[in-house]
């Protein structure tokens, strides 16, 4: 009856958007059942003085006007963070290359906490609303690489409140720290990435890298944590040689497997492959582990916006243009090791385990986005179409596998 009543009125042409985007989602499938799901996520709570919340207006608006946000230490602003009894001191700034981010009152935010402290494990993390990184397929994507023994950032969901006002459902997304090796089990050690500031500065948000000459080769390299590094004389000599090995890599004086771990790389490019999640490989997005032990570096799973497509959106071994997977897959040892895995990842048993494991997570957690979205605006609730209204993950990767195997 709702299905026929809510389909007779949006089929009423003069009917707001904003009745018709939410009894379209009254009528996708499993949506009645999400009605009954109990919210068992935890809550924060992020306490903001008025004259810091202007601060980061004014930034928000800049952003709006440039169309891509560039961000300094000085856009940070006091702010407090309570989670049950535990109250944290923070520093809070806005967080996000592009308008997704920012483009409403639910904004993303990068936290730093004060004092050393840390909660639910992480001293510096991101808040962000679920739809900037595909709803529940950023947690297949990252869970499936941890499986694997692929670092990747911590990421949890919860409901969040500013200042008293309910903001729904946020997903909490650690960023690059020693906290993020250590809960790996990984020895302290290097994070490095090739630097963004450029490409923003001077290239803009409409380009994409794999459609771009080399940039990678040309970025500068960032140590992630240099104040701490540089305390360390250990590590100012991991930082070194960390350091020669991307910029070797990037002058083509040294192969992929000189600088790269082949199992590690092999894997996480073939993990990408099966969740649709080049958006990772964007040199802007990659972050590498220096592995002090075996003195190659390792990927770190971070942002792959896991798309819904079932063929591969580049071309990994060629093409037009230079970037730095196809470089990394000119060594005979990565290439092989990246379709030896590939061939195991979309075996039937494997995708099977996967589907065991993690199904019952993603079922639940996509029945709480579905709540939290209605009564929603009509562009939120758009926003969400292809990665969870009208997506199904495991059906997509059943048809992305065939392609593959085919």
């Amino acid at each position: 009856i709702l299905t026929f009543f809510g389909g007779a009125i949006i089929g009423i042409s003069e009917l707001p958007g904003y009745l018709k985007a939410n009894f379209t989602l009254l009528q996708r499938s499993g949506f009645l059942d999400s009605l009954l799901i109990q919210n068992e996520l935890e809550t924060i709570k992020l306490d903001i003085k008025f004259k810091h919340i202007n601060k980061i207006e004014t930034k928000r608006q800049e952003a709006l006007r440039i169309d891509h946000l560039i961000s300094s230490d000085e856009d940070f602003v006091p702010a407090l963070i309570s989670h049950k009894n535990n109250t944290f001191n923070s520093k809070i700034r806005l967080k996000g290359d592009l308008s997704d981010h920012w483009e409403n009152e639910k904004c993303s935010y990068r936290v730093k906490l004060s004092n050393g402290k840390k909660l639910f494990g992480m001293s510096n993390f991101s808040l962000q609303r679920p739809v900037t990184r595909g709803n529940t397929s950023q947690f297949l994507f990252l869970e499936s690489l941890r499986r694997e023994n692929i670092i990747s950032v911590r990421y949890k969901f919860i409901n969040m409140t500013i200042n008293g006002k309910d903001f729904g459902v946020y997903a909490m997304e650690e960023h690059f720290s020693k906290d993020l090796i250590e809960s790996q089990k990984r020895r302290d050690g290097i994070i490095l990435s090739f630097d963004e500031y450029r490409y923003w500065k001077n290239i803009g948000p409409t380009q994409n890298n794999f459609n771009l000459p080399p940039t990678y080769k040309s970025a500068s390299i960032d140590v992630r944590e240099n104040k701490r590094i540089n305390k360390s004389p250990l590590l100012l000599k991991q930082r070194v040689t960390a350091l020669n090995l991307l910029r070797k890599f990037q002058e083509n004086k040294l192969q992929g497997d000189e600088v790269f771990s082949a199992e590690k790389l092999g894997k996480f490019l073939a993990i990408c492959r099966l969740w649709n999640a080049e958006h990772a490989f964007a040199f802007i997005n990659m972050n590498f582990y220096y592995n002090p032990i075996t003195s190659l570096l390792e990927p770190i799973g971070y942002d792959g916006m896991p798309g819904n497509s079932t063929s591969t959106p580049y071309c990994y071994f060629a093409g037009e243009h230079e970037n730095w997977v196809k470089h990394a897959l000119r060594s005979p040892k990565i290439g092989h090791s990246y379709i030896k895995h590939l061939y195991a990842f979309t075996d039937e048993s494997y995708i099977q385990k996967l589907k065991n494991e993690l199904s019952p997570t993603e079922s639940f957690l996509r029945k709480i986005f579905f709540k939290n979205l209605l009564w929603e605006s009509s562009a939120d609730i758009w926003k969400s179409d292809g990665t969870m209204l009208s997506y199904n993950p495991w059906i997509t990767l059943e048809s992305r596998i065939k392609s593959i195997r085919k």
